[in-house]
């Protein structure tokens, strides 16, 4: 399974490599989209999970 630090790296790689052609320039900014998407995703479950261990917590002191 992938990590974010593992997409993070892929994410960074992709945007150091310069394109050769258009056709590189286009199948880039594809992976990189890609690879954003990923990450938002990341961050999303990040949060969700962050929002119950609070919400789990809250519970807890009450």
């Amino acid at each position: 399974m992938r990590t974010r630090a593992d997409v993070l790296a892929e994410l960074n790689e992709q945007q150091m490599k310069q394109p050769t052609n258009f056709t590189s320039s286009l199948l880039r900014r594809a992976k990189i989209n890609k690879l954003q998407a990923e990450l938002r995703a990341f961050n999303e479950e990040i949060l969700l999970t962050e929002a119950e261990i609070q919400s789990e917590a809250a519970g807890e002191q009450n």
